[in-house]
């Protein structure tokens, strides 16, 4: 077994066998198993960044910049309903919940880093 620490958090490996190697979590004690982190975490990272490449691509394509926020609500929707909604199968209203906070999570980091870069230019 192999322990990391660093302040709250701590990665275990456990290696009982080698064939059945599991990675997990401990968060302020709560253990995590690696498919829970990828879930809760890398999906909708990965989610954000697909919708800020779609909006950019469609803004390319000759939509006017005011019509993006929305654009990206959008796409977060479509991304929520059908990854939490249909592939995780959280339902509905929590796909489209997720999907709004996609949308817009998506929205405020592109413009964060976007003003970010003007002001440094």
């Amino acid at each position: 077994m192999i322990v990391w620490k660093a302040s709250k958090i701590n990665l275990l490996v456990n290696r009982e066998s080698l064939a059945d190697a599991r990675l997990f979590l401990y968060v302020k004690g709560a253990k995590m198993d690696i498919n829970e982190l990828i879930t809760y975490l890398f999906t909708p990272v990965a989610q954000v960044a697909v919708i800020i490449g779609l909006a950019e691509i469609i803004k390319r394509a000759g939509l006017e910049n005011r019509y993006i926020p929305m654009v990206d609500l959008v796409l977060g929707l479509i991304s929520g309903i059908f990854v939490y909604g249909y592939m995780m199968e959280y339902g509905i209203a929590q796909g489209i919940l997720l999907g709004i906070a996609l949308g817009l999570s998506a929205c405020g980091l592109f413009s964060g880093i976007k003003n970010t870069v003007e002001r440094e230019e």
